[in-house]
C-alpha cells in the first residue's frame, strides 16, 4: 500500500522493511502460447531468444524526497541518504548498485531502509518517498512520465545485461510472434532511449 509506505518513509523509522512476493514460474516449453521478457543470461533449452534492448540501470527518487533531503551529484554522496534496494529471491543477496564513473564501473552496496525481492515493489517504495533506489529505466519510465519519480545520477547510468524475449521453438515461424517481437522492440527502444536518462559520463 503506497499510503502506508509514505507514512513509514515520513517517520524515518530505524528499521528495515522487507517486501516479499512469492510466485510460481511456469515452463514456457510446456506452454507453447506463452511469451516471456527476461533480463540477463538465457540458459533454457528448447527456447528461441531475441535481444530487445540493453537493460539500463539508473537511480531514481520521488521529487518530494529530493526536495526534503537534497539531490546527490556523485555516487559518493549517497552516504546518509535513505535507500530502497532489491534482494535477489534465489540467493537472498542484496543488489549491488553499478555506476559508470569515468572509464570504469564501480559498485555501491547501500544500507537500505526498505528491501524488496521484486522490482515492482522497489519502484512502488520509491514513488512513496522511501528514498533513492536503482532500477531498470524501462520499469521506472511510467512513473517518470507521471512525475512520480525523477532520475538521480543519470550521468552515471549503466547498461547492464540485455532485455531478451524468449519463446518456444514450436512458435518460431509464427508471423504473429514476429510482428509482436517487432512491436516489443520498439516499445523498449522508446522507453530506454526517450531522453529521460542521460548518456554523458562524468569522471
Amino acid at each position: 500500500n503506497v499510503k502506508q509506505l509514505e507514512l513509514i518513509a515520513g517517520r524515518r523509522l530505524a528499521l528495515c522493511l522487507l517486501i516479499a512476493r512469492f510466485f510460481a514460474v511456469s515452463s514456457l516449453v510446456a506452454s507453447p502460447h506463452r511469451f516471456e521478457r527476461r533480463a540477463g543470461r538465457l540458459d533454457d533449452v528448447g527456447l528461441i531468444s531475441r535481444r530487445l534492448a540493453a537493460c539500463r540501470l539508473c537511480a531514481f527518487a520521488a521529487p518530494s524526497y529530493l526536495a526534503a533531503r537534497g539531490t546527490p551529484q556523485h555516487p559518493d554522496e549517497l552516504v546518509g541518504h535513505d535507500t530502497v534496494n532489491l534482494q535477489y529471491q534465489s540467493s537472498g543477496q542484496p543488489f549491488r548498485w553499478p555506476f559508470r564513473v569515468g572509464n570504469r564501473t564501480i559498485e555501491v552496496v547501500p544500507q537500505p531502509g526498505i528491501v524488496a525481492d521484486v522490482s515492482d515493489a522497489v519502484v512502488a517504495a520509491l514513488v512513496a518517498g522511501g528514498g533513492i533506489g536503482v532500477t531498470a529505466t524501462f520499469l521506472a519510465a511510467p512513473s517518470v512520465a507521471r512525475g512520480d519519480l525523477v532520475p538521480v545520477l543519470a550521468d552515471y547510468a549503466v547498461d547492464h545485461h540485455d532485455i531478451t524475449a524468449v519463446w518456444p521453438e514450436s512458435r518460431a515461424t509464427n508471423p504473429a510472434v514476429r510482428a509482436f517481437l517487432d512491436w516489443l522492440a520498439g516499445v523498449f527502444s522508446d522507453q530506454i532511449a526517450d531522453g529521460l536518462i542521460g548518456r554523458r559520463r562524468r569522471a
